[in-house]
């Protein structure tokens, strides 16, 4: 299986983007569902816990849509 990317509105996928389904998710976890603008994304790593916080957010609606804690192993 092949990695290749794909560039579209100064995005680079790494997935296979071309089908219908999957430019559908990343339409619904890269863009914002009120407004559609693309979604600032922030990681914070914490080496003395082996966690990496990710929170994403829409800098014209102040909507948070993700904020997940990741288990480093």
């Amino acid at each position: 299986m092949e990695n290749k990317t794909e560039q579209k509105d100064n995005l680079v996928y790494f997935e296979n983007a071309k089908t219908k389904k999957h430019r559908e998710y990343i339409q619904l976890q890269d863009h914002c569902t009120l407004c559609n603008t693309a979604l600032e994304v922030r990681y914070l790593a914490d080496a003395g816990s082996s966690t990496v916080r990710e929170e994403a957010f829409c800098s014209c609606c102040d909507v948070r849509t993700r904020n997940r804690l990741h288990l480093v192993n």
